[in-house]
Parts: C-alpha cells; structure tokens; sequence
C-alpha cells in the first residue's frame, strides 16, 4: 500500500436533497459487549459509549410528581416582582408533563455514540493501518464510519448510502460520504492505474439507480492531499 499510487475520488453534490433531509436514516444500532469490552481493554482512560435510557417508571413518577404540584397564591397583579410569576410556572409544569417529548430527546442525544466511535475507534485504527500499509484494514475501518454516520448520526440520504456502497463492490479500497457545504459528497479511494475506469463505472451505476439526482451531479479524479502538519505549543 505504501508504494502503490492511489488517487482519490470526489462523488455528488446532492444540496437540494441533502438539505431538506430527505429520507434521513434513523435506525439505533449501538455497540455490543465485547466492543465496549475491546474499548475499555485498549485504554482505560477512553470514554465507553453508553446509551441513554430514562427507565419509564423514572419519567411517570416525575409526571406524578408534576401533576401533584401544590402551587402558592400570588398576589394580584404581582407578576415577577416577589420570585417566579405563577402564571408561566403553571404552563412550565404543563409542558413538561404533557408535551415534552423524553424519548424523542433520548434518540437525538444518543445519535452522539457517532463521535465517540470516531474517536477511539476509527481515526486511531486508521493511523494504524497507514503506517502498516494494510489496505484492506483501512476499507473496513471506514466502512465502520459510513456505518455509523448511517445508524448512529441519522444524517445519510440514500443517494449518498448507495454512492458509498456500490464504490466498495466496484472494488474501492474505501469509501464514505462526508460534508460539503449545504450538500454532501462520497469519495473512493482507488488505485491511479483504474481511476477512469471506476469513474465510468460509479458514475453509470448511479445515474441507473437515481436518474433525476444523477442530472445535477458531477464525478471527478483528484490526486490524495498532502499529509497532515502538526504544530507544537
């Protein structure tokens, strides 16, 4: 992998769909025992991502607890000048009784396992695989990223799902999708010698799959970037 030659290649850019979130991904797949096992083993100090999830007696005691509120009187046309007014603190305990949504905030809040998994998992295995020139490491590494931006970040549309998947059957090293903007592209890393090739053949599976998309898109070759500088304090 070292002295081989690779370049790297830019997908769509798919603004319209993209920013209005069009068929956004949202399933909730979470890390098993033995990868928590595996982070922990690596590195004690490592944050173990974990999942939140309020037990449901927790939130109807507190809803209980809510509705049995005892509330002082006021006096007439007091409003903020002796503490909270009355009026705003009933419609504050109504809302988080009735209308706040707990289990709508625990799927958003957990859609951040994503970083967590970039962190201790990824970018290091990444580095790792570089330095030893394991190709094949580094594809299922990022597979692993595309994974999780599709099931954990929710911020996948299928034009960029399927744009990184076919790359991989079309025998990409790796590929994933990552921002642009409004919009969001794929990249594929692949060997110079077939670049134009796999070009041809990415961009002619898509247009199949999407037509309308693929009207407003654009597949281009570019060479790898140079490598990252690192500044001492």
């Amino acid at each position: 992998m070292t002295n081989q030659r690779i370049a790297l290649m830019g997908g769509i850019l798919l603004l319209a769909l993209i920013a209005a979130g069009v068929g956004v991904v949202t399933t909730n797949a979470r890390l098993d025992a033995s990868e928590r096992a595996a982070l922990q083993a690596a590195d004690g100090e490592r944050v173990v991502p974990f999942r939140i999830q309020v037990p449901e007696a927790v939130l109807s005691d507190l809803k209980d607890r809510l509705r049995r509120t005892r509330f002082p009187d006021q006096i007439e046309g007091a409003g903020w000048d002796y503490g909270t007014n009355l009026e705003y603190l009933k419609e504050l305990l109504t809302y988080w009784r009735e209308t706040f949504d707990w289990r709508d905030q625990e799927r958003r809040l957990n859609r951040f396992e994503q970083f967590v998994i970039e962190c201790t998992e990824i970018i290091p295995g990444v580095a790792q695989a570089l330095a030893a020139g394991e190709a094949d490491r580094i594809g299922a590494l990022i597979d692993r990223s595309q994974d999780a931006a599709e099931q954990l970040l929710g911020n996948q549309v299928p034009e960029t799902i399927a744009l990184a998947h076919l790359a991989r059957e079309l025998g990409a090293v790796a590929a994933s999708a990552f921002g642009a903007g409004f919009g969001g592209s794929v990249w594929a890393l692949v060997r110079t010698d077939r670049a134009e090739t796999f070009k041809s053949e990415w961009a002619e599976r898509y247009r199949s799959r999407f037509p309308d998309s693929a009207k407003s898109s654009e597949f281009f070759l570019t060479c790898a970037g140079p490598a990252m500088i690192e500044f001492e304090a």
